[in-house]
């Protein structure tokens, strides 16, 4: 028996016909892919939830409590729902109509896109009922609805699903 020796010499392929070159590349590939699209993010979108004046949002804090615990004392609830177009809105106080002749602000804050915030006047048709005219009910997310008379006396908050088609707070 003869032994054949076995020659290894280099691969006639060229190196782009290799899976190894392509492999090795991969992942620094697919780290600038993603820079790229990270760059393009950072830059088209709106950088709304960066407040420039911390402290004076901090001092309005204060200040929302304070017609926060208001409307509590006045046992305040209210309620929302559509009709038709318009925006139903009842409030109640200690379990009766409200009897109050200002208009409620109502506001919709969207939690991470300002450009989607609504806000309306609702204006008193009696006995506690108000209505905003032709309001478009928001259709999807996540909504922080804060709710307050035009006089500023005092504000009710909370936070709402679009899933639902009646708002109910009570402070």
């Amino acid at each position: 028996m003869t032994a054949k020796a076995i020659t290894i010499g280099p691969d006639p392929r060229p190196w782009y016909r290799q899976g190894w070159p392509w492999l090795l590349m991969l992942m620094p590939g697919l780290a600038v892919v993603g820079g790229v699209i990270t760059a393009y993010l950072a830059i088209s979108s709106n950088n709304a939830l960066v407040v420039g004046e911390y402290w004076r949002e901090g001092k309005a804090i204060n200040h929302s409590l304070a017609k926060e615990a208001q409307a509590k004392a006045l046992g305040l609830e209210l309620s929302m729902q559509q009709v038709g177009s318009d925006l139903r809105v009842q409030l109640r106080s200690m379990g009766q109509a409200a009897q109050s002749t200002n208009p409620i602000r109502v506001q919709w804050i969207h939690p991470t896109l300002s450009g989607r915030d609504r806000m309306g006047i609702a204006m008193p048709q009696g006995l506690g009922v108000y209505r905003i005219a032709d309001f478009t009910w928001p259709k999807e997310g996540h909504w922080q609805l804060m709710v307050e008379d035009a006089g500023g006396a005092w504000r009710m908050k909370t936070v709402w699903s679009a899933s639902s088609d009646e708002v109910v707070i009570r402070p």
